[in-house]
């Protein structure tokens, strides 16, 4: 009977180390979303976009400039 109670606290402390941890998740998030909405970071944000935008082109101009390769020989 007394490890019946036992598992049953053990659970029970298990769940609320859970809720901690999730609690925790929460304010990261809320601490992160609060960061990445100040200016700086939405300026940055931007940068960082714009330049995946020019290596996009960027490939895809070297991609367009290839010719294909002849597999007979060219005498």
């Amino acid at each position: 009977m007394l490890k019946w109670w036992r598992d049953v606290l053990v659970l029970g402390y298990a769940f609320r180390a859970y809720e901690h941890h999730l609690v925790h998740k929460y304010i990261l998030i809320l601490i992160a979303d609060a960061i990445n909405s100040l200016p700086i970071a939405q300026e940055r944000s931007a940068v960082i976009d714009s330049e995946i935008r020019r290596r996009e082109e960027d490939y895809e101009h070297i991609a367009n400039a290839r010719t294909p390769v002849s597999t007979t020989p060219q005498f």
